[in-house]
């Protein structure tokens, strides 16, 4: 059986009605996972960095063999301080920027 132009064009219309549907339903049901997503992305390009240059994992490495009379959880924690107070810092200067 023949089908005519109108209705091939009909067809891949309804396909297209369909497809973009389907691509809504996607995009809703992963939207939660873009930032996740960016945090394991910022992980790989850090492991990536740290992986071509070598001298600044060697300095980490030295800078905790250095500092091993304190706790490292200690060491860890005062870094996770500063890096929290970066981020307001930023987000300060982002308003002040408007």
């Amino acid at each position: 059986m023949k089908r005519t132009l109108t209705e091939v064009l009909l067809a891949r219309e309804r396909l297209l009605v369909r497809n973009e549907q389907q691509r809504a339903v996607i995009h809703r049901a992963c939207a939660g996972l873009a930032g996740p997503a960016a945090m394991i992305d910022r992980a790989v390009d850090c492991g990536r960095y740290l992986r071509s240059h070598p001298a600044v994992m060697a300095g980490l490495v030295g800078a905790l063999l250095l500092l091993r009379g304190r706790s490292v959880l200690g060491v860890a924690a005062r870094g996770l301080a500063f890096w929290r107070m970066g981020r307001r810092v930023r987000s300060l200067m982002r308003l002040f920027e408007r």
